[in-house]
């Protein structure tokens, strides 16, 4: 049996898509984050902030008060961040606009 037969194309998509399947679920199901509510592609990509601040101007404060009046006090931000805002001081720091 060749063993370059193994690197088919086909094979290679397989394995790809197989590994982002299993990358999704463990970051859904079983990161220690999984449990925090928010927006399913800030549980599963590191470019969910990037996206809002580089190609939607810097408007990622403005997502993250929109993911408190959908998802409560606590709320993933990130891959690996969730942000907490108690609900009084939410209103001062949209005022703000830091």
């Amino acid at each position: 049996m060749d063993s370059y037969a193994l690197l088919t194309p086909s094979n290679l998509l397989g394995v790809l898509v197989l590994w982002l399947v299993a990358t999704v679920l463990y970051r859904r199901l079983l990161h220690p984050l999984a449990g925090v509510p928010g927006p399913f592609l800030a549980a599963i990509t590191p470019l969910y902030g990037f996206y809002f601040n580089a190609v939607k101007g810097g408007r990622f404060y403005l997502e993250i008060e929109r993911s408190h009046k959908v998802y409560g006090l606590l709320t993933r931000i990130s891959l690996i961040l969730s942000h907490y805002c108690p609900l009084g001081r939410l209103a001062f720091i949209v005022s703000q606009r830091c």
